[in-house]
């Protein structure tokens, strides 16, 4: 990957380029290819307000994204392609697949509170069920930080029948302060 830091403008692009490579263990008998994705990042902190917002553009290699290749009877993927959209309607689904965006608001003096929201629609789309409602696709985090320690909590939902907790501690090293 790589990035590109504009410090006067608050501002960072990334580019990734994420499962380059190649299978080298066989699982089963069967070689798979790896799923490769082209990505790019862009975050910009807003100047009079303690916010940074974040967009990813992910699998730009191939652009549509869409499972439309099922049955749209089918009861386990309800929310799929049907011949009933029209063509803006399936480009604007496509597009919003591949960005995920979210903001981060960074609380205190120091920076010592930071709460984080983010959206996935293709995720989302793919989570969606007509029974009931559910945060397929969200994700919220919360990040604290005391003296050379920062502890960041995050949620996201991957499943209709819950989400995925994500625990992080970090020691700053560089720091010659105290630890507590």
């Amino acid at each position: 990957g790589l990035q590109y830091l504009k410090p006067e403008n608050r501002s960072r692009w990334s580019l990734a380029f994420r499962n380059i490579g190649h299978q080298f263990n066989q699982f089963d008998d069967q070689r798979e290819s790896l799923p490769f994705d082209i990505q790019i990042g862009y975050v910009k902190r807003l100047e009079y307000l303690p916010f940074k917002v974040l967009f990813t553009f992910r699998d730009l290699q191939r652009w549509d994204i869409r499972q439309s290749s099922l049955e749209e009877d089918d009861p386990i993927f309800i929310n799929q392609a049907t011949s009933r959209e029209s063509g803006f309607t399936i480009f604007r689904d496509n597009f919003f697949r591949h960005l995920v965006f979210g903001g981060e608001f960074i609380l205190g003096d120091k920076e010592t509170a930071r709460l984080r929201l983010g959206y996935n629609h293709q995720r989302n789309q793919e989570l969606k069920s007509s029974v009931f409602r559910s945060f397929g696709g969200f994700s919220f985090g919360i990040g604290i930080r005391m003296k050379r320690f920062r502890f960041d909590y995050g949620l996201g939902n991957y499943h209709l029948s819950g989400g995925v907790s994500h625990l992080s501690l970090t020691l700053d090293l560089s720091s010659n302060g105290p630890l507590f």
